[in-house]
């Protein structure tokens, strides 16, 4: 009752509710995590969520794409088209923070969230399917970002397991596909 009334209710995740969306954020993973049966049937009102969470109006870039993390390692991907929104939208919020911002750099925590999705995604998916999804964005636009954002990476020191996925994610990656 609680999470339909979470998903549904537009309202919760609006500029005026800010404050709450962290905590809402850590339930809606707790119950995507326990009961990912039960949270199959509202992806749809989850990645509009996370979307929107992304959008330079809201700018909670953390939570979004840690409840993207827990959706996709614990559901599944439920749509190639929102695989495709997501990572438009990760790479529209990217240049945002690079190109309208004072200092024109992306913060060291939104990077951080990013690198530990990618590397989630890439645990639970493999490394090609990450490459192909972006590649459908822009050519080449995943080893771009690695190029300019991946010293960042050294920031994913905690929790432990996300940087023992950001560690094998990355380092497969990078065995993969040099050369």
């Amino acid at each position: 009752m609680l999470t339909s009334s979470i998903l549904q209710n537009k309202s919760n995740w609006s500029k005026e509710m800010k404050y709450l969306i962290p905590s809402l954020g850590q339930f809606l993973i707790a119950m995507i995590c326990k009961f990912p049966d039960y949270m199959k049937q509202h992806c749809q009102q989850v990645g509009e969520i996370i979307i929107h969470l992304l959008g330079t109006e809201i700018r909670m870039e953390i939570n979004a794409m840690q409840i993207a993390s827990a959706i996709f390692e614990r559901v599944g991907i439920f749509s190639d088209e929102f695989l495709h929104q997501l990572l438009f939208q990760i790479f529209t919020t990217m240049h945002f923070y690079r190109n309208n911002t004072k200092n024109k750099v992306i913060p060291v925590a939104i990077t951080r969230a990013i690198h530990i999705f990618f590397a989630t995604f890439m645990v639970n998916f493999g490394d090609d399917r990450l490459i192909t999804a972006c590649d459908k964005i822009q050519p080449g636009i995943l080893f771009m970002i690695l190029k300019s954002e991946g010293d960042k990476i050294k920031f994913c020191s905690s929790p432990v397991r996300d940087r023992k996925y950001v560690i094998a994610a990355y380092t497969n990656l990078i065995c993969n596909k040099s050369g």
